[in-house]
């Protein structure tokens, strides 16, 4: 440290300042309540601390990240021998090292920091627990920060790779909106490691920051190694270090494509866990054809009667969404959204032929989601942007309300198309189109399952007293049209059963049918077959030299044989015209 004491502001907030000649050599930030510290005093204390493994989601220990006030003041009372609410230099040190760090005493930037939080400590060396959540802070963040180009290992051959997903910062009021993409790793230390008053540029304080990180790879658990996996990962737990969130939701989003949905509250934060399901752009682009199809059919027309449909392509792709919304200021509001996969439903097997060979998944999602949420931001004194991170958070419901909406629609489309096939072709409709309902079933069986914890998420928030009245109105009108999708599956769901017995019927009238003419046939020719064995017959009059049967001698019997049998056939089908049997063959 400099031999210039440290000098300690008159403002409100303690600011220590280093001498001129430091700040010069190192840089330093105003970093909270702690002050304006020299830089290289965080970048030493960060080498201190253990290596973080980002190759796997099981490597990261969420508890090392835990830099809440309430984890701090457990640690301070733990290590508080006192017992007087704070810890002295040999108790911080103890703390830290249960944090992940080493050697601490060695390292003369650790003494630099005792002794400015000396200066602010009016003399005394102890530290409390909320300094302490800001060291934690800090240095775990510079850590990750330096671990930008280092100690990330490449497994790109081993995997396909992506490219890497978009950070980005959107700060709006209801007079102004910036929005920010956090690419550069200059970008990222300047988000992560500035004061949160730097992070907000407006002169008012009415204003809301969104942080969106989407299309993230390496949210899959212990799957995704590759280089951007690793880079996405340390991205996820920056910002738990940033914003302080509780380390039970670090874990489920570094395991976020297996977590179910589900709602927590985390000190200040309300922690949501998502589903989201939409149509690819090929099958959204399949959907406007036929919606153009249907619109310029004659109203005067049955659908049945309209001419042959186009063939509904349904492709569905989804995602997980975790969403942090602060619940004390209502001001902050941070989602991060796992990469679109498939929806892995039975219809998407390449057993069913609807047309067109199956999309590639990174192809097929151009559109980045709540793309209209994003627009809505972009008007001046809309409705999002009069309210606070609850409108923000009641945008993405109706955005994700919105996509399950068309994927219904979609799935009713091409239940509709076989319903029309079927009383096209009757009997004739295909064995693997029958097995394409079948699995269509199942589907929506499936999506139903998924999507009724949703509707539980928004019911509840919906009842949530501590909500404004006028936001809970608008998301009870959302869980209404969640439940009007769940309905519609229901229907759908009957429909499948219809269709399948219909199918069965179909194929039961034509069997009938097929047993029916049968039946009709041998009845003719019963009669035929009886006096042909009666006259067959080989009875032989061995006296007198001639047959027992006399018409066999006739010299007209043959002819007369088959007047008989057309005149017993004629009279058979007469019978069987009386008998109005003959229109069941039309049937």
């Amino acid at each position: 440290m400099s031999s210039e004491a440290p000098s300690v502001s008159k403002t409100t907030d303690v600011v220590v300042e280093m001498s001129p000649s430091n700040q010069s050599k190192y840089g330093s930030d105003t970093w909270f309540g702690i002050g304006k510290i020299s830089n290289h005093i965080w970048k030493e204390l960060s080498l201190c601390a253990y290596p973080i493994l980002l190759e796997t989601a099981s490597g990261v220990e969420p508890q090392m990240f835990d830099v809440t006030l309430d984890s701090c003041t457990h640690l301070c009372q733990a290590f508080d021998t006192t017992a007087d609410g704070r810890v002295s230099r040999a108790e911080l040190t103890m703390g830290l090292e249960s944090k992940g760090f080493s050697s601490l005493d060695a390292c003369q930037s650790y003494q630099e920091l005792i002794d400015i939080l000396e200066v602010i400590n009016a003399g005394a060396q102890v530290v409390t627990p909320e300094q302490l959540s800001w060291i934690l802070q800090r240095v775990k963040l510079e850590k990750l920060a330096n671990s930008a180009f280092f100690d990330i290992k490449s497994y790109d051959n081993e995997c396909n790779c992506f490219k890497n997903s978009p950070l980005t910062s959107f700060i709006y009021n209801p007079r102004e909106s910036i929005s920010a993409d956090i690419l550069t790793v200059s970008d990222q230390r300047n988000f992560f490691l500035k004061d949160e008053h730097h992070t907000n540029s407006f002169s008012s304080k009415a204003s809301v920051h969104w942080i969106a990180f989407s299309d993230v790879v390496g949210l899959d658990g212990d799957l995704s190694r590759c280089s951007v996996a690793q880079k996405n990962r340390r991205i996820v737990l920056m910002l738990c270090l940033r914003f302080r969130l509780h380390p039970l939701s670090l874990d489920r989003v570094l395991n976020l494509d297996w977590e179910t949905p589900k709602r927590y509250i985390f000190g200040r934060f309300d922690f949501l866990i998502l589903p989201v399901y939409r149509l690819t752009k090929l099958s959204r682009q399949s959907m406007d054809i036929c919606e153009r199809r249907t619109k310029t059919t004659h109203s005067h027309l049955t659908r049945h009667e309209s001419g042959p449909r186009p063939v509904p392509f349904v492709e569905i792709e989804q995602c997980q969404v975790a969403i942090w919304n602060d619940r004390i200021r209502w001001n902050e509001l941070i989602h991060v959204q796992s990469k679109w996969i498939s929806a892995n439903l039975r219809i998407h097997s390449n057993e069913f032929d609807n047309g067109k060979s199956p999309s590639m998944w990174k192809d097929a999602s151009a559109e980045p989601i709540f793309s209209g949420v994003t627009g809505q931001l972009e008007a001046n004194y809309s409705m999002l942007r009069r309210g606070n991170s609850d409108w923000l958070q009641f945008a993405i419901f109706e955005a994700i309300a919105k996509d399950l909406a068309n994927v219904v629609n979609a799935l009713r489309s091409l239940i509709e198309f076989h319903q029309d096939l079927l009383h096209t072709e009757e009997s004739h409709y295909a064995t693997n189109n029958m097995k394409m309902i079948i699995a269509l079933n199942d589907d929506l069986e499936n999506l139903k399952r998924k999507i009724r914890p949703l509707r539980r998420i928004v019911r509840g928030l919906a009842d949530d007293p501590e909500r404004n009245g006028s936001i809970r109105r608008y998301l009870a009108d959302c869980d209404e049209d969640i439940n009007n999708s769940l309905l519609d599956m229901e229907q759908m769901s009957v429909q499948c059963d219809s269709l399948k017995n219909e199918v069965r019927t179909y194929k039961d009238t034509r069997t009938n049918t097929m047993l029916f003419i049968l039946s009709m046939v041998t009845t003719l020719f019963i009669p035929a077959q009886f006096i042909t064995g009666l006259y067959g017959m080989n009875f032989y009059d061995v006296d007198h030299q001639q047959s027992s049967i006399p018409e066999l001698t006739w010299r007209y019997g043959y002819a007369y044989f088959w007047c008989l049998i057309l005149l017993i056939i004629a009279g058979t089908l007469l019978l069987f015209k009386k008998m109005k049997m003959f229109p069941r063959l039309k049937r």
